[in-house]
């Protein structure tokens, strides 16, 4: 995995490129949602959550922001496999 010096949120070299990436990518939209109910009234107090999955490599990546769950269906069963996030 290369590094790349230009990640706005910094690195950590704890998890993988493609976590990164997705942290990266969460991070950004939070920070858009965030500056919309800045800029409007309107919108005080607007957010979001967020449940995603990245698939590659033979691995799977799970990342959820607020109470969106993500959830494993394996042999007609459900398991949650991501954790609740709530302030």
């Amino acid at each position: 995995e290369q590094f790349d010096a230009s990640w706005p949120f910094g690195y950590d070299f704890a998890l993988s490129l493609a976590a990164n990436r997705m942290v990266t990518c969460i991070r950004m939209a939070n920070r858009s949602v965030l500056r919309e109910a800045e800029a409007q009234q309107s919108l005080n107090g607007m957010g979001t959550t967020i449940a995603a999955v990245q698939v590659g490599d033979g691995r799977a990546i799970v990342a959820n922001v607020g109470d969106s769950r993500v959830y494993l269906y394996r042999g007609a069963k459900l398991t949650q496999v991501s954790q609740d996030d709530t302030w």
